[in-house]
């Protein structure tokens, strides 16, 4: 599944989505959330959102690239 689930989420990038995967896990308990929660979760699906480059982005890309060198 893990395999699938990496593929899916390269074609929906490579299709310019900005892609993000929903997950959870339950708890049993009310205790706060810590690091280690993140380990052992289910993903439930991706959200993607369309976020397509400004039209002027090769300019800006190419003027902190300016910038930088000197």
């Amino acid at each position: 599944m893990r395999d699938q689930i990496q593929k899916d989420f390269v074609e929906l990038s490579n299709q310019g989505l900005r892609t993000l995967g929903i997950a959870y896990k339950k708890k049993s308990s009310k205790a706060l959330i810590n690091k280690s929660d993140g380990t052992g979760m289910t993903l439930s699906r991706f959200l993607t959102l369309f976020d397509p480059p400004k039209p002027n982005i090769a300019e800006t890309i190419a003027s902190l690239k300016k910038g930088k060198s000197a």
